[in-house]
């Protein structure tokens, strides 16, 4: 009955917030009679636990801690990137134009990244899709042929008929 007083005793001590060290246990040796002490120091200080209050008209129960709000952050929405539509549109030379100089600028637009040639010569397309290329001319008609690629394989092609006259 003793040990259980002693029990009971450390219990109450810790509820209280004893800031003081525990008493050195007291428990029968294994095999020895109830009434013979066993003495075991202490050698590690005790952290003194938190205090309940209580008023009388409280009870001695512990309360929740209320936590902050946590940050409202609306969910991840995801935005489907569909890849332009490819095409071709060559804005200059006008087809069937008479000029009397022997280069002229063919100029267009197409899906950024498409592979543009002008006659077989490679145009560079900038980020925007815009291409322009210098061709020199020869007297009388010339055909400009403009095709545009995409890494899909398809393919658009324009023809332009420029007459050179000096």
């Amino acid at each position: 009955m003793k040990s259980i007083s002693v029990y009971v005793v450390a219990v109450a001590l810790l509820v209280a917030g004893c800031t003081q060290p525990a008493p050195p246990s007291t428990q029968p040796a294994a095999g020895a009679p109830l009434s013979t002490p066993v003495s075991t120091p202490v050698s590690t200080p005790v952290t003194p636990a938190p205090t309940l209050t209580t008023s009388p008209t409280q009870s001695a129960t512990p309360r929740s801690i209320p936590t902050p709000e946590a940050a409202s952050i609306p969910p991840a929405t995801s935005i489907p990137i569909t890849p332009a539509a490819f095409f071709l549109k060559v804005t200059a030379p006008q087809d069937e134009s008479v000029v009397t100089t022997g280069t002229v600028q063919v100029t267009g637009e197409t899906t950024p990244n498409a592979v543009v040639t002008v006659n077989s010569q490679l145009a560079e397309v900038d980020a925007d899709g815009r291409f322009q290329v210098s061709l020199n001319l020869t007297e009388g008609p010339n055909l400009i042929e403009v095709v545009a690629s995409d890494f899909s394989n398809n393919q658009f092609r324009e023809l332009r008929t420029v007459i050179f006259v000096r």
